[in-house]
């Protein structure tokens, strides 16, 4: 990973593979000499300002609340970057700043008027090279596979050490102030954890199977919709767990790798499947942004109390994404901040959206009274409150609907008058769990085919493929045209819910 260092019980690592150039002082000098030593800090003089102790002031303390890598320590010695020129008054600035920096034990002031080209944030010099630093958080509630970096361009690289292998893991974090000010990039700075669904470009893909894992080489371009957020800045950290093969495990269900922690209630709640680490990622660690996952969001979502958005089909690229059941599963996101959850949400896909029009469409909120509990239970009551306060917040009319009863006034043709429970009986069996073992036909083919075994697969997953093998082509093509039938009943009476 690196040379280690730490501040006050704090870890951090540089990146020895990743030399910063070495940069000229004022005087000729390299950065390598002189004043420049152990620990240092660059800012980004902002040329609307003036250079006075009053920016400089804001400036420290502002870096200090924003960025959780910069710490006191590093303020031994500050590079001022890219000043327009010299302060005629020095000495002045010199005199003005000195209680300033006494304050901060800082020692040394560079004073840069041309910029250089390093970004603002800590620094480590160390056996005459000068390497960015990243503080070390430790994975406490078990929510990551594997930490990651980005080496070039796209391309990734695993960043354990000997010490943290696959599953037991520090991760290592940039500092917010890298992002230059003037970046052009939307998404610049942007902490992400990445579900071990997704092909990030040279590293392994797991889903959470240790044969699977061994079996296959590190990708050798990331998915499309990964590669879009890439492009635009975003940090990926990681990858984090998942149920094996996007199943639905429970905790006591996990074989290979044990699930995520689920940092709410009593510590022992089920952080819920698929999606369990992209979850429990950015419920538990401050310093996470955004998790990014496929198919199951609202539960996890629900169970880890963070935002979740699944969009729409189609609206996320899911190439280079493992599936099962590609008629569902999705790119969603999780995050604990829902602004951020909106900003990324339109980087990543829908800035489109906000051009199309939709004064005319038809506004309500519609509450599903099929599952819920009773009229006195307490969750019934939560939820018919909060559908209550989002309906006065959208200035719109609550519609209660049964499912049931809507079906019954309403059956379609194709359903020769039976229920909706006895129409879709079946169809979650022969779609999704049929599609959910032919799914995975080649990697059980290819693993028995290059180490002579079968692999190891979690008894709950092989439950579901005994369920899937039952079915046929026909079976599945039966279920598709129900599903159908039912979607297009669904969208007819919603869409405007003429009820």
């Amino acid at each position: 990973m690196g040379a280690r260092y730490t501040a006050r019980q704090t870890a951090y690592t540089a990146d020895c593979d990743r030399r910063i150039s070495v940069i000229a002082t004022k005087d000729g000098h390299s950065m390598e000499s002189g004043t420049l030593h152990g620990f240092f800090t660059v800012l980004e003089y902002d040329r609307r300002e003036n250079l006075n102790v009053e920016w400089l002031e804001s400036c420290i303390s502002q870096a200090l609340e924003r960025d959780d890598v910069l710490r006191k320590e590093f303020l031994t010695t500050i590079l001022i970057n890219g000043l327009p020129s010299l302060p005629s008054a020095k000495g002045d600035f010199a005199t003005d700043v000195r209680s300033l920096l006494t304050a901060y034990e800082t020692k040394y002031l560079e004073l840069h008027c041309e910029a250089q080209d390093i970004a603002p944030g800590p620094y480590a010099r160390k056996t005459g090279s000068i390497w960015q630093v990243h503080r070390l958080y430790n994975d406490t509630h078990g929510a990551f596979l594997l930490p990651v970096k980005q080496v070039e361009g796209r391309r990734f690289e695993a960043a354990n050490d000997s010490v943290h292998e696959w599953d037991n893991c520090a991760v290592a974090v940039p500092s917010r102030l890298t992002v230059s000010k003037s970046s052009t990039k939307p998404l610049s700075g942007w902490r992400v954890a990445l579900k071990d669904a997704f092909d990030l470009e040279g590293v392994r893909t797991s889903m959470c199977n240790r044969a699977y894992l061994q079996l296959y080489p590190p990708a050798s371009c990331s998915a499309d919709a990964v590669a879009t957020i890439v492009d635009k800045g975003a940090l990926v950290l990681g990858k984090t767990k998942l149920s094996m093969f996007l199943s639905r495990e429970e905790p006591s269900e996990s074989v290979d790798y044990q699930t995520a922690w689920n940092p709410r209630g009593d510590g022992y709640q089920g952080p819920g499947g698929s999606s369990s680490g992209s979850a429990a990622v950015v419920a538990a660690y401050d310093w996470i942004d955004i998790g990014i996952a496929n198919g199951s969001i609202r539960r996890p979502g629900q169970c880890n109390g963070v935002f979740g958005l699944r969009p729409s089909r189609d609206a996320v690229p899911s190439k280079g994404m493992f599936t099962i059941f590609d008629h569902f599963d999705v790119p969603g996101i999780f995050a604990r901040d829902f602004r951020k959850l909106s900003h990324f949400a339109f980087e990543w896909y829908a800035d489109v959206l906000r051009k199309r029009e939709t004064n005319n469409l038809h506004h309500s909120v519609v509450l599903i009274t099929d599952s819920l509990p009773g009229d006195t239970a307490s969750q019934t009551q939560l939820v018919t409150e909060f559908a209550r306060d989002l309906a006065t917040f959208l200035k719109v009319e609550v519609r209660p609907v049964s499912m049931t009863a809507l079906w019954e006034q309403t059956t379609p043709t194709a359903a020769n008058g039976k229920s909706l429970h006895n129409y879709l009986r079946e169809v979650g069996a022969n779609t999704f769990l049929y599609l959910n073992y032919h799914a995975a036909a080649g990697f059980r083919d290819q693993y028995y085919e290059e180490y002579g075994r079968k692999p190891f697969i979690s008894p709950f997953v092989e439950w579901r493929w005994s369920i899937g093998k039952k079915y046929g082509p026909e079976d599945y093509a039966d279920g598709m045209e129900r599903m159908r039938v039912y979607g297009e009943w669904f969208l007819r009476r919603f869409s405007k819910l003429e009820v």
